[in-house]
C-alpha cells in the first residue's frame, strides 16, 4: 500500500467567515495525510485523511471520528447542501464506490453504490438543493452525474478535466485542458460552442448560482517561442452560459506562483454579487464584487498557512483552507485535480526554403571593402536575444520613492505579443512592447497587486558593435535610442479601499502614474525607469562574429533586407539585418587542434516547430576565404626511420607543403597544394652472426608529389574546441594519388645495396603520404567562426545547419537558431 506521511505535524486549519472577515485556525496533530477537506453550513470542518474522516468545531477539538468501510482509503468527500447532516464519501482505492454518512451520528445512510470502476478522486453535490452529486475520476477524467439517494446515473458521462455542477444541477461544465465546455446534464448535449481563451490555460471552474454564468481562472504566462519573458499571471473571467462571451472584465488581482498550486474561485451564494479566490503563494484570502471585478475585502491568512486544500462551505458563507506538509513515502497514482502533464509530439527534422543565402551572396558580391564577410539576423531571432533580456528582469520589484512599502512591477503583456521589427527607412530595430505596470503593497514576489496599468512602447533601438568583454572582439547589440509612448494609458485600481486611502482621489493616482511612466521614458525615477533604458543593452544577443583566433573582423555597418521565406504555410517576408565586415589576418600559427574528439553538426529532434523565420547566415567571400587561409599555408615535418638485419637502411627525409589559392568551385571549396621533401638514405650489409657493418653507404634523396589537392567542408561543431561551445569551421580533405609520388637519389647506390630502393619507395607510399596528409590537414583546418554561441546558461542554439555556394563569389552558411535547447 503507497503511504504518505505529515512530516511537519501539525497541519493547520483556517476557516474564514467572507461576509466579514473574521478567521479562526488550529492546528489538527494528526500525522495523516489531508486529502481532501470540506467546511459545514454551520462551520464544522470535515477533514478527510489518508485513511480516516474526522469532524472538528471551531476550536479544533474532535467532535466525530467516522470509520469508513474496511479499505476505504484515501476518501474524498461532499457536503450536503440542505441538510447539515448528510455527507458523500467517495473511495479513491481503486473500487470506485460512494457511501452516504450521517455527520452527526457516523453511521451510513442507505447502500453504498458503484461510481466508477477505478477510483473516485472528487464529489460534489449540486449547491442548490443537493439532489444530484457529481463524481469525477482523475485518471480517465471521466465526469458523471447521479441521485444521490438512489445511486442511479443521470445523463451520460462525459470526459473532461476541472468539471463543476451548476446550482440546480441542470448543467455540467469541463475542460479539454484547453477550452471548456458546457453541457446539459440529462441529455450530455453542448449547450454553447466551446469557450476558448488563448492567453492561458484554465486552472478552476464553478458555476454562479443562477447558472447564467461561469467563472473560470487561468494560468498565463508571457512568452517567445520558449522563452518566458515575465511573471506567470491569473486570469479569472466570467462566461455566458447562454452564448459563451465574456462577461464584464477580467479580474487581475489574484497571484498564479507555479505549477501544481491551488487557485480557485468560487461564487459565494451568500452574496450572489461576491467571488471569493485564493491562490496558494499570496496567502490572500479575495473578495470581489462580481459586476466591477474589484476587491471588497482582503483576508491573510495565519502565518505559515498555505492553501494547498481549500473548499467552500455549501451556503457560501465559510471558506476552509490548509496546507499539506507531507512527505510521499512511495508514489502513488491518484493526482487529485493537478494539471496532467504532457509534452507536445516532436516534429521531424526538416529545411524550408529561403532566399537568405541568395541575399547575403548579393551584398557580398557588390561590397566594396576588402575580403568582405556578412552576416544577418531575423527580427525573430532579434526577438528572441529581447526576449532572453526580459527573461533576466522577472521578479524585479521597483520601489516607490515617495511611499514607504510600496512597489511596481513591471511584466511583458500576454494578451498582446512583443515585436520588433527591421525598419529599413529608418535603419533601426523598432521594438513594440505591450507591458503591465503593477502596483503592490510590498516587494514580495508573491504579494499582493492593488493596480494595473496597460501601457506599451515603441522602443527605437540602434544596432551596434561593441566590446564587452576582454575575450571578445566585438559583439552585436542594440542601444536604446529613444522610445515613444502609445496614446492610450489603460489603468485599472483592482483594489480601491487601499490605493485611495493612500493616494485620496482616482485623479491623483492616475496622475502619479503617469508620471512614473514619464520617469521610465526619461531615466530620471529610481528603479523603475532602469527597466526601458537598460532592456536592449541587456538583451542577450550573438556573444561575438569573430572569435577565431589568428583573424579580426573589422565592422563596416548595417544593412536591412526583407528575404523571402517558405514557411509550412505560405511565403512571407521577413525582415533583416545585416552585418558587413572586412576581414584582416594577424598570421598567427595554426593551432594544434586535437579533431578525434570533435563531434560534426547533427539535426536534432526538437518539441517545437521548425521556424524558418530564425534563420540566420553567414557568409565569406573568396577573398576573405584567401586572407583567412594566410596563416594556413605552409606545413612540413621531418622523420627517421631505420629498418632490416643483414640488409639495412637509415632514411632522415624532410617534406614542405604550401596551400595554394582557394577557389570556390560548384560543390564547395578548393585549392592546389605543392609538395616538395628530401633529406638522406644510408643504406649497408652487416653480417649475421654479430651484425658487423660491413659496409655503409649515404646518399641524397629528393621527393615531389604532383596534382595534390585540397576541399573544405563546412562544418558546425557542438562542444568544439572547449565544452559548451558551438563553433563553424572548414574541415578539410586532401587527395593524393599514390602514382603520383616521386622519389630520387642524387647518386645510385652501390650494387651490393641497391635493393634497398624498393623497400625504401615502399615505405614513402605507404607511411610518407599519410604524414603528408595529416599536415596539410593541419593547417587546413580553419575556424570561420569560434564560439559564436556559448551554449552554457541561457544563450541561443544552431540547429539544422546547412551551406551554399556561389561560384567564384562566396560560401554562404545558413542555419536556424533558437533560444530552445535541443533535446
Amino acid at each position: 500500500m503507497n503511504s504518505y506521511v505529515n512530516t511537519n505535524n501539525p497541519n493547520r486549519i483556517a476557516i474564514t467567515e467572507i461576509e466579514n472577515g473574521n478567521i479562526v485556525y488550529f492546528d489538527d496533530n494528526i500525522t495523516s495525510l489531508i486529502v481532501d477537506i470540506a467546511v459545514t453550513n454551520d462551520g464544522r470542518t470535515v477533514v478527510a485523511y489518508s485513511d480516516s474522516i474526522k469532524v472538528y468545531d471551531f476550536r479544533g477539538g474532535i467532535i466525530r471520528e467516522i470509520s469508513t468501510r474496511a479499505g476505504t482509503r484515501y476518501p474524498c468527500i461532499a457536503l450536503h447542501p440542505v441538510d447539515s447532516t448528510l455527507m458523500a464519501v467517495g473511495n479513491s482505492s481503486a473500487d470506485g464506490l460512494v457511501q452516504l454518512y450521517n455527520l452527526d451520528t457516523g453511521v451510513p445512510v442507505g447502500s453504498e453504490w458503484r461510481a466508477d470502476n477505478d477510483d473516485v478522486d472528487a464529489l460534489e453535490f449540486n449547491r442548490g438543493d443537493g439532489s444530484r452529486l457529481m463524481t469525477y475520476n482523475s485518471l480517465d477524467n471521466i465526469v458523471r452525474v447521479w441521485d444521490p439517494m438512489s445511486g442511479t446515473q443521470i445523463g451520460p458521462e462525459h470526459e473532461g478535466y476541472l468539471p463543476s455542477i451548476s446550482f440546480d444541477g441542470k448543467k455540467l461544465a469541463f475542460s479539454d485542458y484547453k477550452d471548456i465546455q458546457i453541457v446539459d446534464v440529462e441529455s450530455g448535449n453542448t449547450l454553447v460552442p466551446k469557450i476558448s481563451y488563448p492567453h492561458g490555460s484554465p486552472y478552476n471552474v464553478s458555476f454562479e448560482p443562477e447558472g447564467n454564468e461561469i467563472v473560470v481562472s487561468y494560468r498565463c504566462t508571457p512568452s517567445i517561442l520558449c522563452t518566458r519573458i515575465g511573471e506567470s499571471q491569473s486570469d479569472i473571467i466570467r462566461w455566458s452560459t447562454n452564448n459563451g462571451e465574456q462577461v464584464g472584465n477580467t479580474f487581475e488581482g489574484q497571484e498564479y506562483g507555479g505549477p501544481n498550486i491551488t487557485m480557485n474561485v468560487w461564487p459565494s451564494n451568500a452574496s450572489n454579487n461576491l467571488f471569493v479566490s485564493i491562490s496558494e503563494p499570496s496567502r490572500w484570502v479575495l473578495v470581489w464584487d462580481r459586476t466591477t471585478s474589484r476587491i471588497v475585502r482582503r483576508i491573510m491568512l495565519p502565518s505559515n498557512n498555505k492553501a494547498d486544500l481549500t473548499r467552500i462551505s455549501p451556503d457560501g458563507r465559510y471558506l476552509v483552507v490548509t496546507e499539506q506538509k507531507l512527505f510521499k513515502a512511495d508514489s502513488h497514482r491518484k493526482n487529485r485535480l493537478l494539471h496532467r502533464q504532457y509534452s507536445m509530439e516532436k516534429k521531424p527534422h526538416r529545411l524550408v526554403s529561403t532566399k537568405l543565402a541568395d541575399v547575403t551572396n548579393d551584398l557580398l558580391s557588390n561590397a566594396f571593402h576588402p575580403a568582405p564577410v556578412c552576416a544577418a539576423f531575423s527580427e525573430q531571432s532579434l526577438a528572441d536575444g529581447i526576449a532572453l533580456g526580459l527573461n533576466t528582469k522577472i521578479g524585479g520589484r521597483y520601489p516607490v520613492s515617495s511611499i514607504q512599502g510600496m512597489f511596481f512591477a513591471i511584466n511583458p503583456s500576454h494578451t498582446s505579443q512583443v515585436e520588433v521589427f527591421a525598419d529599413q527607412n529608418l535603419r533601426k530595430i523598432r521594438v513594440n512592447l505591450p507591458l503591465y505596470l503593477d502596483l503592490y503593497q510590498d516587494q514580495n514576489e508573491l504579494s499582493q497587486r492593488i493596480s494595473r496599468t496597460r501601457v506599451s512602447f515603441t522602443i527605437l533601438a540602434e544596432p551596434s558593435m561593441v566590446t564587452v568583454r576582454s575575450d571578445v572582439a566585438q559583439r552585436f547589440q542594440l542601444n536604446f535610442e529613444g522610445s515613444a509612448l502609445d496614446s492610450k494609458i489603460d489603468t485599472f485600481i483592482i483594489d480601491p479601499t487601499l490605493v485611495l486611502g493612500i493616494f485620496g482621489t482616482n485623479e491623483k493616482f492616475v496622475t502619479f502614474i503617469e508620471k512614473t511612466i514619464d520617469n521610465m521614458l526619461l531615466s530620471t525615477g529610481e528603479g523603475i525607469s532602469l527597466y526601458l533604458s537598460a532592456l536592449v543593452i541587456d538583451a542577450s544577443m550573438p556573444d561575438s562574429w569573430n572569435r577565431a583566433r589568428e583573424y579580426e573582423l573589422i565592422f563596416r555597418g548595417f544593412d536591412f533586407h526583407s528575404v523571402q521565406v517558405q514557411t509550412s504555410t505560405a511565403m512571407e517576408e521577413v525582415g533583416y539585418i545585416f552585418m558587413m565586415f572586412s576581414l584582416v589576418s594577424h598570421n598567427f600559427p595554426p593551432p594544434c587542434i586535437c579533431r578525434e574528439d570533435t563531434k560534426s553538426f547533427s539535426t536534432n529532434a526538437l518539441d517545437i516547430p521548425r521556424d524558418p523565420r530564425r534563420y540566420f547566415s553567414l557568409g565569406f567571400s573568396e577573398e576573405a576565404l584567401n586572407v583567412l587561409a594566410t596563416p594556413h599555408r605552409h606545413s612540413g615535418d621531418r622523420r627517421g626511420k631505420t629498418e632490416g638485419v643483414e640488409l639495412f637502411w637509415e632514411v632522415d627525409q624532410y617534406f614542405k607543403t604550401e596551400i595554394g589559392t582557394i577557389d570556390i568551385v560548384p560543390g564547395g571549396l578548393e585549392a592546389p597544394v605543392s609538395v616538395a621533401g628530401g633529406g638522406s638514405l644510408t643504406a649497408g650489409m652487416k653480417e649475421g652472426i654479430f651484425h658487423n657493418e660491413i659496409i655503409r653507404e649515404t646518399v641524397g634523396l629528393h621527393m615531389s608529389v604532383r596534382d595534390v589537392k585540397t576541399k573544405w567542408d563546412v562544418a558546425v561543431l557542438n562542444d568544439y574546441p572547449n565544452k559548451g561551445v558551438t563553433s563553424i569551421v572548414l574541415v578539410p580533405r586532401v587527395i593524393i594519388d599514390p602514382k603520383k609520388i616521386d622519389v630520387e637519389l642524387e647518386t645510385p647506390l652501390p650494387r651490393r645495396v641497391d635493393r634497398v630502393v624498393s623497400a625504401v619507395v615502399d615505405w614513402f607510399i605507404t607511411v610518407v603520404i599519410l604524414l603528408i596528409v595529416e599536415a596539410i590537414k593541419w593547417v587546413g583546418h580553419m575556424e570561420l567562426v569560434f564560439d559564436l554561441y556559448n551554449n552554457e546558461g541561457k544563450s541561443f542554439f544552431l540547429l539544422d545547419a546547412q551551406s551554399s555556394v556561389f561560384e567564384n563569389s562566396s560560401i554562404v552558411l545558413m542555419a536556424e537558431v533558437s533560444v530552445c535547447l535541443p533535446q
